[in-house]
């Protein structure tokens, strides 16, 4: 899992204090280090919306609607999972390295992956960021629907029914429930001879 590209958007601060702020982050010997800046091309995200428009409901994404900012709104570690482009982030809301509202912990990795996945990446990756997190509060995951692996297909051969030109084959409408009347008779047809049941 080492050679999976992965980056951390959110404080860079590994305790409360003063500090790094708010910034697109890299892997480096379990603490972080400035992405490059080509990182920032590849994502299919732009840093606004890692910044807070993927933590928080997808209702209250405009920053402009004040309920965004009320802190009943913003309970911190309840994970939105989103994919885009070959991508996956995990993103929630953490007061953990900066104590305002608004301040959110994103973690994006390449390849399609569930949030279990995202999560395992995000706690060997930056296991200093994930400690300062867990010390704080819980993750509380998305319910997945299992991946559904597609029904292996089946072959069979029908045999086929061969009828005269002059013959004709009907299938009449037959309700096992319903009784015949005069008005629906039951219909069987066979070799160009109608009958009714």
């Amino acid at each position: 899992m080492r050679d999976v590209e992965v980056y951390y958007f959110g404080d860079g601060r590994l305790q409360d204090g003063p500090g790094a702020g708010h910034h697109l982050w890299a892997p480096s010997s379990g603490h972080v280090g400035w992405a490059p800046p080509e990182a920032r091309r590849r994502l299919p995200w732009t840093l606004a919306e890692l910044d807070g428009r993927l933590a928080g409901d997808p209702a209250l994404a405009d920053r402009r609607d004040q309920r965004h900012w009320a802190s009943r709104d913003q309970p911190e570690g309840i994970v939105r999972l989103h994919r885009r482009d070959g991508w996956t982030a995990i993103s929630f809301w953490d007061r953990s390295g900066d104590g305002r509202y608004s301040s959110s912990s994103t973690f994006v990795a390449a390849g399609e992956r569930g949030a279990r996945e995202m999560v395992e990446l995000f706690r060997r990756r930056f296991p200093a960021i994930w400690e300062r997190i867990t010390r704080r509060f819980e993750l509380v995951l998305p319910v997945e629907a299992p991946r559904l692996e597609p029904a292996p297909r089946l072959r069979f051969e029908v045999p086929a029914i061969r009828v005269a030109a002059e013959e004709r084959l009907e299938i009449g409408d037959v309700a096992e429930a319903e009784e015949p009347t005069e008005a629906v008779p039951r219909r069987l047809a066979v070799g160009g001879e109608r009958r009714t049941r």
